[in-house]
């Protein structure tokens, strides 16, 4: 069998060792020296499409099954929130894992912590009743989300027999009616799956890898063998089902503007994994920039991937446009005719040809190491897949082609799909082909010699500070600049937009590229290679939006629960600073100084003079409501809590207080209120201000009574969880390291010498988490005491984000 390359992507120096168990259990660990977190992943290979028909959703709710507390187990689920670390689970078509992310001390622990979820889930018919209860109320918080009533339409691509034509998540009509059954249902599937040659446990940490496996083998060797044969239910997409079909939202959820296509081409499940390297081949040349200049400068978003959320195995190109239909028409002929000859150009299709792919500077473990896990759970299942003896290119022509068209909205439904009410309708494109595109040039990449490296050094440039040299990281250039605040996010989005195909080509070269705008102003990280980081800075900088521009919204803007999207306003940035310097850069090596002063000439220099509507907040009890406009059936509330100041102190006492009220909050409305489905405590300072923010998302109750359950929370049991012996205190204390540490990353290591320049340009980029460390090892528990106390009596300032099911905005 084909192994998944783990070495993908992640830091130099990891080593990696995998492992059989004699029960057949697999084992890999990925030493990563560098690493501040140990990651755990454990996967079953087993999804929905494995359930029964006559269960819709049951591959899910014993998902959340695992979660719930039964004897014999040795740790709660809230054991990893008083570690400091975050866990989560998700259930696809073939495959169902949880992941967690916790300090590296804690990773022996958390190999049994992952053990005891995997083998121990509730069926009892207390805790499946419960759960139910739990689904459906996810599921309706979740009819405001556009990707269930994507996941609802795709559901017609496939044939009626197939167990995806249903919609797989489950809530109260799927998995009502008879407990026992459904009890039996569940440990029938549990039994089945849920053994050791079903299962992969996964870790990356720091320790020695045989540390790694040993852990691993410990928990591992607790479970039975066993499981039973998949079941051969073949896709058969290409027998009925829809060709092209357009879908908007419910009408009382509004419109997105534009339109976004994603053209799928469904593949075998053999043929897709035993070809990886041809694919991902594929992908890389449709993701490397002369697609997306080809398509035109109408196109915002471009990105070919394999495994599509919904779809099974399968090449998805994703295009957003606002092009008219005839043009779209042409738009679809132009992304097929490539997909189509780029497959042709592949060296062949035999999966023991090699083919290089660039390497790239990491930037997240986090999803590189989850990705790894799910691809290798994919792999296992090949022994009861069926051969499919065609070549690669055979299965990507138009014949097969889906193409899934999210409208904003829809001026004739065919139908509807019965459990979302999402507005379908089948769409018939002219047979005569349209017009291709013109075939242009990806954007270039100046080559320009690289120089020997300096010490660091700044440059004396009247109103510019500027910073070169830096020997001890990797090549990169970041460059910062004031910017008006009342269009922060059209102008970003502007900018990521005209700078698409480029972008493209940077991570084509193995370069990683990022844009962002905070309370300093707007900004970008380059890394890579060094004789082409001044051509990609210049390019970059010169396609920043100047001047007023139209609003333009963001397809993701609105996605997931309403819950998740108050969060995001927590990284809402605050006011520009009037402090400010015109503008300020570091690059960590060494160029010409006839590149270096062509790069400063293009820097702008317009100093920022308008002022934020989302500064930082100052009221105090009672804090003010802030209204959203309706989104949803569901009632959802945060209240935001802005620290006092900015300080190292405040910022790591703030993620105290949320390590400790997270798990508790949850438990208290989730599970012994039963208040609602979503409840969480976050700590976020992406706005450049340390914030809470306290959330529920419930289907019925009240607004008044969510606010009271969070005041009386802050009152009691808030102020007692904070209030920690010494020894608890230090442990916590402890676990803070794994977020104020050494740099996990290169990337990492740039991104946070860049703030701290930005924040103090005198001082230069220097490392700030020497700094925090340091004032780590200063606090106290009085200290956590006294801010858990300004809380509860109303003396930080806040508000409240209140989102009411039948109430107009009234922001």
């Amino acid at each position: 069998m084909q192994q998944a390359d783990v070495t993908f992507g992640l830091p130099p120096g990891m080593r990696h060792q995998e492992q059989r168990l004699d029960n057949g259990l697999r084992l890999l660990a990925i030493q990563v020296p560098e690493a501040r977190w140990a990651r755990l992943v454990g996967t079953v290979g087993a999804g929905y499409l494995d359930e029964p028909d006559t269960w819709p959703g049951l591959a899910h709710l014993l998902e959340h099954l695992l979660f719930l507390e039964s004897a014999p187990e040795r740790y709660d689920t809230a054991w990893v929130t008083t570690q400091g670390g975050r866990y989560n689970a998700h259930t696809d078509e073939t495959v169902t894992d949880i992941h967690l992310r916790l300090p590296s001390a804690a990773a022996e622990t958390g190999a049994e912590w992952l053990a005891d979820r995997l083998l121990h889930p509730a069926l009892d018919k207390e805790s499946i009743l419960h759960e139910v209860g739990i689904l459906d109320a996810e599921f309706r918080a979740r009819l405001a989300d556009p990707l269930l009533h994507r996941q609802a339409a795709l559901t017609r691509f496939f044939h009626h027999r197939h167990p995806a034509s249903q919609l797989r998540h489950g809530h109260h009509v799927s998995l009502g009616g008879d407990t026992s059954a459904l009890q039996q249902a569940l440990r029938g599937f549990y039994t089945d799956h849920y053994r050791a040659e079903r299962i992969e446990l996964t870790m990356l940490g720091p320790q020695p890898l045989d540390d790694m496996l040993g852990w691993l083998e410990h928990a591992g060797t607790r479970f039975t063998p066993g499981a039973q044969p998949h079941v051969d239910r073949p896709s058969r997409w290409r027998e009925e089902g829809a060709r092209h079909l357009q879908w908007c939202l419910p009408a009382e959820q509004g419109a997105v503007d534009g339109i976004r296509l994603e053209l799928l081409w469904p593949l075998p499940m053999r043929l897709s994994v035993r070809q990886t390297e041809q694919l991902d081949r594929l992908i890389a040349w449709l993701n490397d920039g002369q697609l997306a200049t080809s398509l035109g400068p109408d196109i915002s978003h471009l990105e070919a991937s394999r495994f599509p959320t919904g779809t099974g195995p399968a090449l998805s190109l994703s295009v957003d446009t606002h092009q008219a239909v005839t043009e779209k028409l042409s738009l679809i002929a132009t992304c097929q005719s490539a997909v189509s000859d780029l497959a042709a150009r592949l060296p062949d299709n035999d999966h023991r040809h090699s083919i290089a792919s660039p390497p790239r500077p990491e930037q997240d473990l986090d999803s590189r190491v989850l990705m790894h896990a799910r691809r290798r759970a994919m792999q296992a299942r090949l022994a009861s897949e069926p051969t499919t003896p065609a070549v690669l290119s055979d299965w990507l022509a138009a014949t097969y082609r889906r193409v899934l068209e999210r409208q904003p909205s829809l001026s004739s439904v065919s139908s509807y799909v019965p459990e979302t009410h999402t507005p379908i309708r089948p769409h018939e494109i002219d047979c005569d082909l349209p017009q291709l595109m013109s075939l242009r040039a990806a954007p270039r990449l100046a080559y320009r010699p690289a120089h020997r490296k300096t010490s660091l050094r700044r440059l004396p440039l009247e109103g510019i500070h500027f910073w070169q040299g830096g020997s001890e990281l990797p090549p990169a250039c970041c460059l910062g600049w004031p910017a008006e605040p009342t269009q922060r996010r059209s102008r970003l989005m502007h900018w990521r937009q005209k700078t698409l195909a480029l972008r493209q080509v940077a991570s084509a070269r193995g370069m990683a590229l990022s844009l962002a705008s905070d309370r300093y102003g707007d900004y970008l990280i380059a890394q890579g290679d060094p004789s082409r980081l001044t051509s990609l800075a210049m390019q970059v900088i010169a396609a920043w939006p100047r001047g007023d521009m139209p609003s333009m919204s963001s397809h993701d803007a609105s996605q997931g629960l309403i819950a998740q999207r108050l969060l995001n306003r927590l990284d809402q940035p605050l006011a520009t600073l009037s402090t400010m310097p015109t503008a300020c850069g570091w690059m960590t090596h060494a160029v010409s100084p006839e590149c270096l002063q062509r790069l400063i000439d293009t820097i702008p220099v317009t100093r920022s003079s308008a002022t934020d509507t989302h500064g930082p907040i100052t009221h105090v009890a009672p804090w003010p409501e802030r209204f959203l406009s309706c989104q949803g059936h569901d009632n959802v509330l945060m209240l935001q809590v802005d620290g006092p100041d900015d300080t190292p102190a405040t910022r790591l006492l703030m993620q105290l207080l949320a390590s400790c009220h997270d798990g508790a909050f949850h438990h208290e409305v989730r599970t012994r209120r039963e208040l609602g489905y979503a409840a969480a405590v976050r700590y976020r300072e992406g706005g450049g201000w340390p914030r809470l923010g306290y959330v529920i998302q419930s289907p019925h109750a009240d607004i008044a009574t969510l606010q009271g359950m969070v005041e009386t929370f802050l009152v009691d049991p808030g102020q007692a969880l904070a209030t920690l012996d010494d020894a608890t205190f230090r442990h916590r204390r402890q676990h803070l390291l794994a977020h104020v540490g050494a740099p996990e990353t290169a990337w990492e290591g740039i991104a946070r010498r860049w703030q701290a320049l930005r924040t103090q340009p005198d001082h230069g980029p220097h490392p700030a988490w020497e700094t925090d460390r340091g004032v780590l090892d200063q606090l106290e528990s009085g200290d956590l005491i006294t801010l858990a106390t300004q809380l509860a009596d109303g003396r930080l300032p806040g508000c409240w984000w209140l989102h009411e099911s039948e109430r107009a905005s009234r922001e």
